[in-house]
Order: structure tokens, then sequence, then C-alpha cells
């Protein structure tokens, strides 16, 4: 998000037209990367149980006293359920209730009276997390199910491990399309740069549509100048283009302007110096696709590595 914001932020220094829009969305998704983000890993790594509480906790057991799926999934997968447990750790007991993910399996043989593994807070007992990597105390549901210590080692995926696209990749994939748009514009202004000619025309109106700010159809204002030229083989056309704040404040009816088209399709035509040019669209997206290559590098990596 950063590396997105930083780009938005690019787009407008160089890119007039679009300045405000593109310095709202830098700092919209800057603020997001700083709080947003934090903070619902800190939301959904609880519902795989606290990392930290995990690796460093008070080993203990609990008594299911009751459990009640919440309806929400983790990775659209795992059931996320209310517990409420009688917890018995570090000489201490005392009733807590937690929200965990369950592997769906393991979720048919829970029952209240099952004893599981929990791992408590050191200082706050209060914070305790259910450890499905480890066996609790031989216990089995009211069916006689097959005791909750011989499942796997581990149940429940980490939250950098469970989902089917890493965020690398989904930040890549981001990028790749940015660094596409980027490489689009700066072909269409290479066109112009390669076989543009420029002409004298007269401005014959200018329009201003100003921007919405309707919930779901926001749109920025808009400077349009109509005007006519005609070609060096002698063609009339009339055009109209949207152009920057300045241009159309300066800009008269009846006054010259400079208009430019392509040579082998005159009808593609524009007022000249309102967008960045072909190199600086060009660098912006040898920026954005480099990086891309570089986060889905590291996601293969990082693929592989789980997969040994």
């Amino acid at each position: 998000m950063y590396l997105i914001a930083a780009v938005f932020l690019i787009v407008a220094a160089i890119v007039p037209e679009a300045r405000w829009e593109s310095f709202a969305v830098a700092v919209i998704l800057t603020v997001v990367a700083l709080f947003g983000v934090p903070g619902l890993v800190k939301v959904f790594s609880s519902f795989t149980g606290d990392g930290e509480i995990l690796a460093n906790g008070v080993a203990g057991s609990a008594t299911i006293t009751s459990l009640k799926p919440t309806g929400w999934r983790y990775n659209r997968q795992y059931p996320i359920v209310k517990f409420n447990l009688n917890v018995d750790a570090g000489g201490a007991a005392y009733s807590v209730e937690v929200k965990q993910s369950v592997d769906p399996e393991l979720l048919r043989r829970l029952a209240p009276g099952v004893v599981v593994a929990v791992r408590a807070h050191r200082e706050d007992h209060k914070k305790v997390v259910i450890d499905w990597r480890e066996p609790g105390r031989p216990a089995t549901d009211p069916a006689g199910a097959e005791p909750v210590e011989q499942r796997p080692a581990e149940t429940t995926p980490s939250l950098d491990q469970s989902g089917k696209m890493s965020r690398k990749t989904l930040v890549a994939l981001g990028l790749l399309l940015f660094g596409l748009i980027f490489f689009r514009l700066s072909c269409e202004e290479d066109y112009f740069d390669k076989g543009g000619v420029r002409v004298q025309g007269v401005v014959l109106k200018k329009t201003y549509t100003p921007g919405s700010t309707a919930k779901g159809s926001g749109s920025s204002s808009k400077r349009y100048i109509s005007y006519r030229f005609t070609t060096k083989e002698g063609r009339t056309l009339e055009g109209r283009y949207d152009v920057l704040p300045d241009a159309w404040n300066e800009a008269k009816e009846g006054d010259p302007v400079v208009v430019e088209y392509l040579s082998d399709s005159p009808d593609t035509n524009r007022i000249p110096n309102q967008r960045a040019r072909s190199g600086t669209w060009r660098i912006m997206a040898l920026v954005v696709l480099v990086s891309s290559a570089v986060l889905f590098i590291m996601a293969w990596r990082q693929k592989r590595a789980r997969a040994k």
C-alpha cells in the first residue's frame, strides 16, 4: 500500500489534471496502511491464536463448558467459534470466553465437557488461546469419539500461511495492473511524440462541467475547449479536448490555439502539453512493473519454502 501510495504521489506531481484526486488516494492508502491493516491483522490473528501467547504462554488445560459457532469463517473454511472455558493454568482456575477458528472436522468432535490444551498469557491470565497443536488431558466427547490429543499437530493455519493467495501476490497483481495502465498511457503519448503534427487552430467554445460528490458517483470537474483547425493537407476539422485549468482560463473564444494531430489519422487530435510526456509514463511503468516482478518472485520463493 505504501508503494501504491507513492505511485499516486508521483502521478499527483506530474499529472496536474489528476493532482487532487491522486493526492487524496495516496493519503487514504497511507492511513489504511498505518492503521487499518494492522488492526485487521490483529483481529484475524486472534482467530487463529495469538502467536506470542502460543510461543511463550503458560501451558494448561481447559474444559469446554459451552461452544457456539458465530456464523463467521476464517479464510472461508474454518468456522469461528465462541468457547466458554474453565481454565486450569499456572496453578489458577478461572472461566474465560474466547473466539477462535477450528478445523471443521475437529469441531464435530468438540462438545461441552471436552478437555483441550490452552496457553495463557504470563501476566494477564484472562488472555487464553486454545492450542490445537498440543494435546490436552485425554478426553472424549459424550459420544465416545476419538480423543482430542490424537488430532494432527496443527489443525488451523497461521495468518501468514492460510491464504490460497498471499498478500505479496495480491499487491503484485495490483502493481501489475497499474504498470500496464502507465505503459498504455506512455504508448498513447508516444504516438503523438513520433507522429504528431502541430498547427494553429482557433477556439470555438469553452465548456465547464462541475464535478459530482454524490455517493457512489463522485467525479472530478472537466474543462473542455472546442476548436477548429486545418491540416497541412487542407482538411478542416473540429475537436474537443479536456485541458488543464490554466489553459482553460487563458483561452478565449476566437483566440488562436495550438492543435496537435496524428499525421496518419488527423481525426485523432488534441491540445498539446496537457498530459505527462511519454518518457514520464514509461519510467513510472518500469518502476511499478519491476516492483510487481520482485513481489511475485518473493511470493513464489515463500510458497516453495512452505512446500518443503
